[in-house]
This record gives structure tokens, C-alpha cells and sequence, in this order.
């Protein structure tokens, strides 16, 4: 229960951060340090949760730690969902004044002539608001840390590898998906569409870019990526396309023999122990070829492990390209894309949501 709890407000928290950034404006202000600190917390509770609760039914201290966990990621949920609230009000503000709808513009005249605690002297009221968000996070931030501090005198062991991501999923492929499936992706598809199909390289250094496709679970990026991947002008612009489900952990052995297979399914070097013999057949067959490599769901690669992959790559053709989807921000970094080709998959608008709802829910039918 902790653990499945934890792992919301965990997404919770980098996904709010994030559209405060987006909407440029500090909804909830001088809290930036302490997000930082609530996430740290969690993260370092988050790697003994399992031994926790396997322990609780015979421990009862450990029960209640984890009781007094739940109850603070309780408290923050409530917060970051009242947090968010505000943002959604502060985008819809915004599009309101854009448009510029008689009915806002009327309220700011009334406001003018007739000062009117209640509409005039709203702004105060939202910013004595945001200032109790703030406290609030506060105060559940020092609760969090006496919890993660106690976690300590209890020796749990801890998982180098999270129980959420140890789960075995579903292996990936490059299957096709139906153009009328993909709702709501016009903007994203167009974009990653003409980083695909331009002649450029990484700054020079390198014949490929890499490209990192971004979003929590469920948000549709092996679709995406699928889409792109079947589309007839990618299928014509490049000499060869290769598709690779890498999931968790990332095995540099079991990614390049994927590859191999694509490349030439015959070669005896396939059946390699080791991992050099299989990037020299990498390099071998890319040899002057622009390819076009998607490496799905990739969790936590390494500089040790991703490195040598790429070093195998660069004897391609120029105008090469490499997908990556994930959920990490901090695989974007460690595989060495540059913030402009990194291309962020955002939730749904409502409108969005709406007709994939009627789509699913009513086949489609008129209402």
C-alpha cells in the first residue's frame, strides 16, 4: 500500500514542478527547495519499502512507520492536488483574457468603478492562499524527514532497484498502430517528424542525434514512437530501422544483440558471451548507412553502459537517428541530448481527454 502510495506523489510532485515551469509563473512561491527536499525524502524511502512491509506483520514499530508514512503522503497528495487546482485556474485565467471574453473584461470594469472586497481584492485572497500551500509543504517536509531519518533504526535493506520497476512488462515491438488510434499528438508528431527527417548531426561530433521522448506511464510514448516508426516517409529516408525494447535493467549485451538480430540475423557472432564481438558487428553493418534505432522504455542507463553502444554507431551515414521513451528526466542527461531535441509528452487537454473517453467508453457513437 505504501509503496503503490509513494509512487503517486512521487510522480505527483515532478509533474507539478514541471507545469509550474511551463506556465512560467510561480503559482506557490519559495517552495522550489523544499519539492526538492520532499522528492529526495521519498526516493530514499522509496528503496526500503519493500523489506518494510514485508516486515510490518511481525514487527510493529515497523508497522507503524509505515502507518505514519502513509499518513504524510496522504497530507501531500491533498496538497499537490490543491496545488494543481491552481494551476489549472491560472491556465484557464489565462486563456480567458487571451480570447478576450466580454465577460472577463466586463468584471474588470465593474471591479474598476465598484471596489468590491470580494472581486477587486481577490488577488490578495490567492496569494495569502499560495502562501499557505507553501507552509503546508513546509511542515509535511519536516515530517517527511523525521520519517525518513527514523528509517534508519530499523537496518531495512534496501533495493538498489525499485519494486514498481522490477516488475516484468510487456516486451515492446514495432507493431503497427492505427493513425486514427493517436489522439491528440498533431503538434508533438509534426516536431519529432522534422528533427527525424533532417540531414543534421549531433553538432558535428557525432552522424546520429539522439532524441529522448519524455512522459510518466501511461501517457502513450511506445504509441507514439510506434506511429512515427511506420510512417511511409520515415520507411523510405532511412536505409535500415531497428526497434529494441530495452525495460529495466539496461543490459548493453542483451540491447546489441536486438540489434545485431536486425542488422544481420545470421551472423555467428549473435551467439557472443561477450559484448565486443557484438559491436564490432554493429559497426560492420551500419558502416555508411543511415539508420533509424528506437530503444524503448529505458530506465537507468549508465555512461559505462550507454557509451560503448554509441561508439559502435558512429561509423553510420550522417542524418542517422536514435529514439529513446522513457519516464526518467535524467535519461535525457546521462544519453547526452541537448534540451532542444528532447521532446516532452504532456498530459492530454480535456478536450483531448473527452474523445479518447467517447472513443473507448461509446465506441465512437454520437452521443
Amino acid at each position: 500500500m505504501a509503496e503503490a502510495l509513494v509512487s503517486v506523489v512521487l510522480e505527483q510532485l515532478v509533474s507539478i514542478t514541471r507545469k509550474q515551469i511551463e506556465e512560467e509563473v510561480r503559482l506557490v512561491v519559495n517552495v522550489d527547495r523544499e519539492v526538492e527536499n520532499l522528492i529526495f525524502h521519498f526516493n530514499a524511502i522509496q528503496a526500503v519499502l519493500q523489506d518494510a512491509e514485508e516486515r510490518q506483520v511481525k514487527e510493529a514499530n515497523v508497522r507503524n512507520w509505515l502507518r505514519n508514512l502513509e499518513d504524510v503522503s496522504y497530507d501531500i497528495n491533498d496538497v499537490l492536488d490543491e496545488w494543481n487546482t491552481e494551476i489549472l485556474k491560472h491556465q484557464i485565467e489565462k486563456e480567458e483574457e487571451k480570447e478576450g471574453k466580454n465577460v472577463a473584461l466586463t468584471k474588470r470594469k465593474v471591479c474598476f468603478f465598484i471596489p468590491s472586497p470580494s472581486v477587486c481584492f481577490g488577488s490578495i485572497g490567492k496569494v495569502i492562499m499560495r502562501r499557505d500551500i507553501a507552509m503546508r509543504i513546509k511542515e509535511i517536509n519536516e515530517k517527511l524527514s523525521e520519517i525518513a531519518i527514523l528509517r534508519k533504526n530499523y537496518n531495512f535493506h534496501e533495493n538498489t532497484i525499485r519494486a514498481t520497476e522490477k516488475l516484468e512488462r510487456v516486451e515492446t515491438s514495432s507493431s503497427f498502430v492505427q493513425v486514427s488510434s493517436i489522439i491528440g499528438r498533431e503538434e508533438e508528431k509534426n516536431r519529432l517528424m522534422s528533427m527525424l527527417l533532417s540531414e543534421s548531426s549531433q553538432q558535428g561530433r557525432s552522424p546520429f542525434v539522439v532524441i529522448p521522448i519524455v512522459g510518466m506511464g501511461g501517457l502513450g510514448k511506445t504509441a507514439f514512437a510506434q506511429l512515427v516508426y511506420n510512417d511511409e516517409n520515415i520507411k523510405t529516408h532511412f536505409d535500415t530501422r531497428i526497434w529494441v525494447c530495452v525495460s529495466d535493467p539496461f543490459e548493453e549485451i542483451k540491447v546489441a544483440k536486438a540489434i545485431v538480430e536486425v542488422l544481420n540475423k545470421g551472423d555467428n557472432r549473435i551467439n557472443s558471451t561477450s559484448l565486443q564481438p557484438l559491436l564490432e558487428c554493429i559497426n560492420e553493418y551500419i558502416s555508411g548507412k543511415k539508420f533509424f534505432l528506437v530503444l524503448d522504455d529505458v530506465w537507468n542507463p549508465t555512461l559505462s553502459n550507454w557509451e560503448p553502444l554509441m561508439e559502435a554507431l558512429q561509423n553510420s551515414a550522417i542524418g542517422s537517428r536514435i529514439l529513446v521513451t522513457t519516464r526518467k528526466e535524467t535519461v535525457a542527461t546521462v544519453i547526452g541530448a541537448t534540451p532542444d531535441h528532447v521532446i516532452h509528452l504532456n498530459i492530454l487537454s480535456d478536450q483531448h481527454c473527452l474523445q479518447l473517453f467517447n472513443k473507448i467508453a461509446f465506441f465512437n457513437r454520437e452521443r
